[in-house]
């Protein structure tokens, strides 16, 4: 049998998951979410922050040593490409991000995690309040009229009227970003940096360089090595938490349109 037929068909991208994409990085792109991905601004001062400069060289040697060498060579060049790092991340355009992206959906693990996702989300998403949702860290209940209000309850209305639709794979994603800049930002933070630290940050980068490819790759490593399978379930349990976040901070997008 040839090498040819040996081959695994990879997953036809449909004009339905590709809309989800794009609506996807709307939100994602907005600056009130990437704020959210705290390497841009760790990587923007670095030139200027000795300590930080000092710390990377040595964060680099770890990596090395663990035999990241792509990172390791990333983090030993950062005090002087820092600043150049953080431009390319933001810079990065909404159609770039979409486009990228689409290949994380070429590799059929990532679109079965996905699908997972979403049906771990639909056991409790008929049953909960938008506006209670809009409510959490003390928040209080907006006015009906409000934008957010008004956008997660159309958001909400057409999601559950169509189980199957394009916005799941959309709000998955936002759920899926959020994830991967907490975890990152979370493991920058630790007083230990690990193999699965590393993993966190290289997954942010390439996140946010849009490489699908890597993405997919990265995402189901994090969740085999460091989830135990985990990883719909966490996401898929706070993906309407993850639709009022969204709502708040992308009302104005077309996905809540």
């Amino acid at each position: 049998m040839g090498k040819a037929s040996r081959s695994k068909k990879q997953p036809e991208i449909s004009a339905e998951t590709r809309q989800a994409i794009r609506w996807a990085a709307d939100i994602i792109k907005d600056p009130r979410v990437m704020s959210t991905f705290t390497c841009i601004e760790r990587m923007a001062r670095m030139r200027k922050d000795v300590e930080s400069a000092e710390l990377m060289g040595q964060v680099g040697a770890v990596a090395a040593a663990l035999g990241e060498t792509e990172l390791a060579d990333s983090f030993q060049r950062a005090p002087w490409e820092g600043a150049l790092i953080a431009k390319r991340l933001r810079d990065v355009s909404v159609d770039q991000w979409a486009t990228g992206i689409e290949a994380a959906f070429g590799n059929a693990k990532f679109v079965a995690l996905i699908e997972r996702t979403v049906a771990v989300a639909h056991k409790n998403f008929w049953a909960t309040d938008p506006a209670k949702a809009l409510q959490f860290g003390g928040n209080r209940k907006p006015p009906e009229d409000d934008p957010c209000m008004l956008a997660i309850t159309r958001a909400h209305r057409r999601l559950t009227s169509n189980p199957t639709g394009p916005g799941w794979i959309t709000l998955a994603l936002f759920c899926m970003a959020r994830m991967i800049a907490v975890n990152a930002h979370t493991s920058f933070e630790s007083d230990e940096w690990s193999e699965a630290s590393f993993l966190w940050f290289a997954l942010e980068r390439d996140f946010l360089l849009a490489d699908g490819a890597s993405t997919a790759k990265m995402v189901l490593e994090a969740d085999k090595r460091y989830l135990r399978g985990e990883l719909p379930n966490i996401i898929g349990a706070r993906m309407m938490h993850g639709l009022a976040e969204a709502a708040i901070n992308g009302y104005d997008k077309p996905f809540f349109q």
